[in-house]
């Protein structure tokens, strides 16, 4: 054997190996977004793990995963658990104009007739995402920032 043909093999080897790692690293982060909930689950127990999900991106794509694939008979049995003010479960404007949007595609008369109504006048999402966010990179900015905001805006929910 000479040094080209034992060459060739090792080159090929090299060349395969590198094409599996390119593809195997590609869709790590296609399913990654998926990965907190089981397909086959039923989707009331799906919704219930999302909504515990802190990161509100991380939340709101595996929210639209399971609303892709669940059909929309099981609808009123997950509204029953958006509306139960379990408070360990974050149900914000976002989920709830998601789902709404979902059900009333497929029933919409009974989307229309279960609405979700907030506790709370004058919520604030995006100072609530903000401040969520801030006090857990860093609390006692986030704390010092709150003191500065006007007693108006403190009106909805506390974090």
């Amino acid at each position: 054997m000479n040094a080209k043909s034992a060459v060739t093999p090792l080159v090929a080897a090299l060349a395969a190996f590198a094409v599996g790692w390119i593809l195997a690293g590609s869709g790590g982060d296609e399913t990654a977004a998926s990965s907190r909930i089981n397909p086959g689950e039923e989707p009331a127990v799906a919704l219930g793990t999302i909504l515990r999900i802190e990161d509100p991106i991380d939340r709101t794509t595996e929210l639209l995963a399971l609303l892709e694939r669940t059909d929309p008979s099981a609808a009123l049995v997950m509204f029953e658990l958006l509306e139960s003010r379990d408070p360990d479960l974050i149900v914000e404007e976002i989920t709830q104009t998601l789902f709404a949007a979902w059900w009333a595609r497929e029933s919409p008369g009974v989307a229309f007739s279960h609405p979700i109504n907030p506790l709370y006048p004058d919520r604030h999402p995006w100072m609530r995402t903000v401040f969520r966010e801030w006090a857990r990179q860093d609390p006692v900015e986030a704390a010092v920032a709150v003191r500065t905001v006007s007693a108006a805006a403190l009106q909805g929910r506390l974090e």
